[in-house]
This record gives structure tokens, C-alpha cells and sequence, in this order.
């Protein structure tokens, strides 16, 4: 029987040698060896490509030639510790690192080292990616994201301000009408009052039961535009929310929608005293004012459910109805602005604003304000 012929070892290391050699030469990646003394021993086609230097031009050539000019005795201090005492100064793996062109112009790298032995001599293997477009891209990225939201910090600020300009507004023009036109009422309501006595008391009140009949009527007129003024008044800017605070504002609103449209309404307080500024008080109030106008408009509801907490510095105001529901669709959709004021509103103070419904299941709307 004949034996089968065993291959010398260094037949079959140069076998081995050659197939990685033949790997390398078609990797997309870089793929660069150097000795201890930092000395190109081999470059593949890819280093050439990321580069520009030709494989003549880096064999037996230093691997600083590669680094900008500020990284060169570094790399030397750190491969002379390492070769000493096997003390690594940074990650061998997914390292990220400049690079320097053939043409003078700085590349970003990703770099990943490893150590191998040939022929008894230590030598070190870097596979190479150049990220330089990857690296310009997320700058952009990063310079578009920082500029959008500047301007999206702009827009939130303008928005604040036109919201303090508009409750200023309201303000103004409550006070106004209540002063102005209040005023008039109050004073022709008087004169018609003092009219009807004088024509009741008069003799000559036989026969003017017609006229007197006008007097109460007109009184009846002038009470009902006084009505409808202080209602346009509480609605503008109720005055229960200056004079007794978020709590008894939100109780009045909560008692209005109630007497108006016979809805169910239940508070829950759990003895919250709210202690906000002005600013964040009228938020909170205009978000609710809102919330409720979305379920008279939309809800199609039987019942509301608030509830106020108050717990590590964390307001929470909670409304629930047992309506219809919104789809996720429409809460999604840009052009709910009732919904998207109300998420901004709470934004202007660090605030957020949660909607959690579905059809058919009722909508809860949650604003939780952090208060100093």
C-alpha cells in the first residue's frame, strides 16, 4: 500500500500565507500589516483606493506617512510601550481615527488591530474603512438637527410670547367691557328701573299698563345682556382663576359644562393646593378649557371624570370622558391644532400632554407640569 505524501510545514504555511494574501487582495476593506517597528509590510488594494498611494509607494515605508503630523509620536510612544509590555493605550476594535491623504487631505477611519506571528516575528494587521463621507453626512445630519431645533425653539418662543400677548389681550378686554359696557348696563338698567316705579307709582298709571309692560320688558332685555356680557367676560378671562386660584377655575369650568350641555361630571382633588405662577396657572387652565371643548364638540360623551394630583413636584390633571373615541389617525393627523396647542402649551413649561384613546373606548387626556 502506497502512503499518502505529508506536506513539509512550511509548505503549508506558504500555502496558508498565499490563500490569506489572495482574501486580502479582494476584501473591500482596507487591510494594511506592519512589523514592531511600525513598517509597512503589506498594503491590499483597498488601503491604496482609501489613500491614493500605490503598493510601491507604502511598502517599506513608515505607517506614520498615513497619520496627520500631531499623531506621529504618539503612535510611536504607544507601539514601543505596547511591543515592551503589552499595554494597550486605546480600543482595538471599531477606533475611530484621522487619516492622511496622498493629497494632503484629512480622512476619518475606523480602524479595528490585530497580532499575528510569522516566521517567529511579531507583526500587527489593521483593517481599515474609510468613513469620511459617512462622518460629513451625520454632521450635516447634526448641523440640520441642531438648526431645526433652534427653530423649533424660536417658534416655541414666539408662540409663548403671543400666548402671554393674547391673555393680556383677553385680560385687557374683559376689563373693558366690564367697565365700559358693564357700566352702561348697570346704570340704564337704574334709569328703567327708577321708569317703572315712577310709572307705577303714578296716577296716571290707569290706562299705561301698556307702557309699564315695556319698562319690565326692557328690564328683562338689559338683565339678559348683562348676562350675556359677564359670560363673554368669564370666557375671555374668568375671574374666579385671579381671584381664588387653578383649583376653584377648574371647578367653575367643570360646573359650566355641566349646567350647559347635562353632562356627568365628577372631580376628584385628593386635597391638592396647586402653587403655580400666573403663566403656567393659565396654561393649565386653557389646556383643560380645550380638553372639555373637544368632548362636547367630538366625544359624543355621558360622563367626565377629572382628577388633580399632585406628587414629587409633578402636577397631574387628568380628564377622562366615556365617549366615542378618537382614532389613532386623526390624532396623528397635522391638522388637529386643538390638540397641538395643547401639547405646546405644556411645552412652554417643560410640561407634556398624553392622549390615550381608541374608538369606541373614550379618550383621557393627561397634562403633567413639574412646579418649582
Amino acid at each position: 500500500m502506497s502512503k499518502k505524501r505529508t506536506k513539509p510545514e512550511h509548505e503549508t504555511h506558504d500555502a496558508d500565507r498565499d490563500r490569506y494574501r489572495m482574501v486580502a487582495e479582494w476584501a473591500s476593506d482596507g487591510i494594511l500589516g506592519i512589523d514592531t517597528q511600525s513598517t509597512i509590510l503589506f498594503a491590499n488594494p483597498a488601503v491604496q483606493r482609501i489613500f491614493g498611494y500605490t503598493s510601491d509607494e507604502l511598502i517599506g515605508q513608515k505607517l506614520t506617512m498615513l497619520m496627520p503630523q500631531e499623531f506621529r509620536s504618539r503612535h510611536k510612544r504607544s507601539l514601543g510601550a505596547y511591543v515592551i509590555n503589552g499595554k494597550k493605550n486605546l480600543n482595538w476594535e471599531r477606533v475611530e481615527l484621522p487619516g492622511l491623504h496622498k493629497s494632503g487631505k484629512m480622512i476619518v477611519l475606523e480602524i479595528s488591530f490585530g497580532e499575528f506571528v510569522d516566521d517567529g516575528a511579531r507583526n500587527f494587521v489593521g483593517v481599515i474603512r474609510d468613513i469620511t463621507e459617512r462622518k460629513q453626512a451625520e454632521d450635516v445630519l447634526k448641523k440640520s438637527e441642531i438648526h431645526l431645533k433652534k427653530s423649533r425653539d424660536q417658534l416655541r418662543a414666539l408662540a409663548a410670547y403671543m400666548h402671554t400677548i393674547a391673555e393680556n389681550e383677553r385680560v385687557s378686554l374683559a376689563r373693558d367691557i366690564h367697565d365700559e359696557i358693564g357700566a352702561a348696563l348697570a346704570s340704564l338698567k337704574m334709569g328703567v328701573s327708577l321708569l317703572g316705579r315712577r310709572i307705577s307709582g303714578s296716577t296716571l298709571a290707569q290706562g299705561k299698563q301698556a307702557d309699564f309692560g315695556s319698562v319690565r320688558s326692557m328690564n328683562a332685555r338689559i338683565d339678559a345682556t348683562m348676562n350675556a356680557v359677564r359670560n363673554v367676560i368669564h370666557r375671555l378671562r374668568p375671574p374666579v382663576i385671579d381671584d381664588f386660584g387653578l383649583v376653584a377655575s377648574l371647578e367653575w369650568q367643570l360646573e359650566e359644562l355641566r349646567e350647559r350641555t347635562g353632562l356627568e361630571c365628577q372631580l376628584s382633588l385628593d386635597g391638592v393646593v396647586l402653587e403655580i405662577d400666573d403663566a403656567c396657572k393659565i396654561a393649565v387652565f386653557r389646556i383643560f378649557q380645550e380638553a372639555l371643548t373637544n368632548i362636547t364638540r367630538h366625544a359624543n360623551a355621558r360622563k367626565v371624570f377629572v382628577t388633580i394630583d399632585e406628587e414629587e413636584d409633578i402636577v397631574t390633571l387628568s380628564i377622562r370622558d366615556d365617549g366615542v373615541g378618537i382614532a389613532p389617525k386623526r390624532l396623528e393627523a397635522t391638522g388637529t391644532f386643538g390638540l397641538v396647542g395643547m401639547k405646546e402649551r405644556a411645552l412652554m413649561f417643560d410640561g407634556q400632554v398624553e392622549i390615550d384613546s381608541s374608538p369606541g373606548a373614550g379618550t383621557t387626556v393627561r397634562i403633567r407640569i413639574p412646579v418649582p
